[in-house]
Order: structure tokens, then sequence, then C-alpha cells
């Protein structure tokens, strides 16, 4: 949601007479210093914030489960053999099963907290092929089982599933593992998750 913005400073009055004086407003060259703040924030907090999935006032089982959410960092979905909601005494499973599709919902929600309203979802390229992203309540197509948070084509020509408007949440991002014959052990992937203001940056 990077967008460029106009940065207008303003000096005064120097002095009542001064432009009578100079015959206009004309100069050759002007040279300030101006302080423009920056600051970062953690996925919980940002322009496009990211929380645990939400059902019935609630954190879901699932994002309780397998979503990590620091306050001041970025979100991480960790599906390895965490296996906190296994009880006393009981022993609980510590990987997906080989040759079967396994899908884990609800895991995030996804909120626009900016101004403007913005194109989402995640850079089909940066997507492994072993494992995907998908949103339940978006259409889609068979690349994503018809969760349809994927972008393909981006940035030449994106093609874009979802549009989020200004205070809207996407609720019920997860994640399915397609081919865990190809994992190799405990891996780690890294996807992208792009938000891109609809009609795109303006010079």
């Amino acid at each position: 949601m990077a967008n460029r913005r106009k940065f207008i400073a303003g000096l005064g009055a120097l002095a009542t007479g001064s432009a009578a004086a100079m015959g206009t407003g004309a100069f050759t060259s002007v040279s300030a210093d101006r302080d423009i703040t920056v600051d970062t924030a953690g996925d919980a907090s940002a322009f496009l914030q990211f929380t645990r999935a939400e059902e019935d006032g609630g954190v879901t089982p699932n994002a309780q489960e397998y979503v990590t959410l620091p306050t001041d960092g970025a979100f991480a979905i960790d599906l390895t053999d965490t296996n906190e909601s296994a009880g006393t005494g009981e022993t609980g499973g510590s990987g997906v099963n080989k040759d079967a599709v396994t899908i884990f919902d609800n895991l995030v929600d996804v909120t626009n907290n900016g101004t403007q309203e913005v194109n989402i979802g995640v850079d089909l390229s940066t997507e492994p092929s072993e494992l995907g992203i998908y949103a339940e309540d978006v259409q889609g197509t068979d690349d994503d089982l018809g969760g349809g948070f994927a972008v393909r084509n981006y940035p030449e020509d994106p093609n874009w599933d979802h549009t989020l408007g200004v205070g809207e949440t996407l609720e019920n991002i997860g994640v399915y593992v397609t081919d865990p014959s190809a994992i190799s052990g405990e891996t780690t992937y890294t996807v992208t998750i792009i938000a891109e203001r609809v009609g795109g940056n303006r010079d």
C-alpha cells in the first residue's frame, strides 16, 4: 500500500514589505531540511492487520494451535508437532499424512486498517508447489482449491481474486498441504502477501 505523497512545507511571511521590495515572488533555489517520521508496527497493529482467526467471539482452535503472532513482529504458521491441544497423558500427531491432502482452516484474519480500498492476495510465484494459502469466503479457482487468495501474473499484469474495502476483514485464511511426499522433514516456506491500492499507485 505504498503510495507517494506530496509534502508541502510553509515558511510563513518573513516581512510584510519584502515581496514589494523584490518586485515578484520568483527565486533561484531553495534548500530546506524537513523531518519525516515513520513508525513501524507488528502485524497485529499495522495498516494491514493480521490476527488469529476468530469464530463465535473467540480465537479458533486451529489459530490457537498453529499461529504465532507477536505484537511487535510478523505472524507465522507452524504445522509441526505443537500438539498443545493434546490432553494429559495423550499423544498428539507430529506431521501431516503422506499421500493425502491436509487442510488447516480458520488460521488467520486480515483487516484493511488503511484509508483506501486494496486488492489483496498471495503472490502465486512465491507459493510453493507443496502447499497453498486460501481464504474460505472468496470465490476462487481449482489452482487454490476454490479459495481465491492468489495473485496471478504479478506485477506485470496482476489477476486479483479479492478486494478489501476500508475497515473490512478477510476471514478464515487457511493452509492446505497437497504434496507431503515432496516435503523432507521439517521444512520452512516463505510466501509473499500483497496488498495494493485499487487502481495502482499514482505519481
